[in-house]
């Protein structure tokens, strides 16, 4: 990202009244665990991504509301959404995709899923997340950011 990398987002959001309770989990390449901690982050992957790890740790969010296990993957990327689309299908997710801001509110709000996977870049643009805090019903949903 340009301007702003995943551990500014994470570090963000934790320091936002609003924000502070989202669960953050960082996918990345650079391996720096005790940074991401100390700022809040609740869980850390290092790239390439095991897949069984993530599914794992996803199920553990997503259990923590009484799950209908329903996801919306949120990416401008259709690729990104293709490729988690079928990775959590396959798991026995229902999983619904948005790729631009105004699908994703919708969607949201429509589908009232359990997690979002939001591309972290794309909320930052769009103000996703204080966007679905502010509706009704979607106040406590987890969010996963992707940083890519």
């Amino acid at each position: 990202m340009p301007k702003m990398n995943g551990f500014d987002v994470a570090a963000v959001l934790k320091n936002d009244p609003v924000t502070m309770d989202i669960p953050v989990v960082i996918l990345s390449i650079i391996e720096d665990k005790q940074r991401d901690y100390r700022i809040g982050v609740d869980r850390y992957f290092t790239k390439p991504i095991n897949s069984e790890e993530l599914l794992s740790e996803i199920g553990v969010l997503v259990a923590q509301g009484g799950s209908k296990k329903k996801v919306l993957v949120v990416d401008a990327d259709n690729s990104t959404l293709d490729t988690l689309g079928e990775l959590l299908t396959a798991r026995g997710y229902v999983v619904v995709g948005a790729s631009d801001r105004e699908e994703c509110i919708h969607k949201a709000i429509a589908e009232k899923p359990d997690l979002i996977f939001v591309d972290s870049m794309f909320s930052r643009e769009h103000n996703v997340v204080n966007t679905l805090r502010l509706e009704k019903g979607l106040d406590n949903i987890f969010f996963l950011f992707i940083n890519k």
